[in-house]
């Protein structure tokens, strides 16, 4: 006999018949959930109405999701130190992946800063566990000396052709190192004459604050100067 006619059948539901040899069919399994299992079961009919089944079971699986996010980090920051760490707003970032669209990105770390350079890694993790990443530079300077106050100017009466003098100590503050030591480019002893002393203190960024004293040698019997006695308003 001939045969006529062949139906395709999906869990029960015709999906179609096909009457020319090879007799072939196509069928969307799109809307069925990933682990379901489908029956598919054809059928031939020949010309004398005979008929005869065969069926497979179809089990529905997804592919596999192996592709990590694809992450874009905020721009490269650079930021003057405002103090031992500095506080940097550090733009968004974001992240697109290919089966789940937008997905959360957080940072490793936010801040404040120190003083240095930085990388700041952005990642993502989809459904599947797959994580994307993408870093961020940021950059911390210190450009500012630290600010020197010197002692008080010292004036002496000559013991010699030098005379040893004591200049007292200088202060030195830096924003991010705090207080930093300050030291004179001439201690002494002095000759006769007017000294200039600087006074500089030098921070961990290799900036130098100054500041000057001036000292005075004086041959002069008499270096102290009047006492001035303001009368009453």
């Amino acid at each position: 006999m001939v045969v006529a006619r062949i139906e395709l059948y999906a869990d029960g539901q015709t999906v179609g018949t096909d009457t020319t040899s090879p007799y072939k069919f196509s069928w969307d399994s799109s809307n069925k959930a990933a682990g379901a299992q489908i029956i598919l079961k054809v059928t031939a009919y020949d010309d004398a109405g005979n008929k005869r089944n065969s069926s497979i079971t179809v089990s529905i699986i997804v592919d596999e999701d192996t592709v990590a996010p694809v992450v874009t980090a905020p721009s490269a920051v650079t930021r003057e130190t405002t103090g031992p760490l500095t506080s940097v707003n550090l733009g968004a970032a974001s992240a697109v992946d290919a089966v789940d669209g937008a997905v959360a990105v957080t940072a490793s770390f936010v801040g404040p800063f120190a003083v240095g350079q930085h990388t700041v890694v952005w990642s993502a993790t989809d459904v599947a566990g797959n994580t994307g990443t993408a870093n961020q530079s940021v950059r911390i300077t210190d450009t500012m000396a630290p600010v020197v106050t010197a002692p008080a100017n010292v004036i002496v009466q000559a013991s010699g052709s030098t005379t040893s003098v004591n200049l007292g100590q200088a202060t030195a503050q830096d924003k991010v190192d705090g207080s930093v030591t300050a030291t004179p480019n001439n201690s002494g002893p002095f000759p006769v004459g007017v000294t200039i002393v600087s006074w500089r203190a030098t921070d961990s960024s290799g900036n130098i604050g100054s500041a000057s004293q001036t000292v005075t040698v004086s041959e002069a019997d008499d270096i102290t100067p009047p006492v001035i006695s303001v009368p009453s308003n």
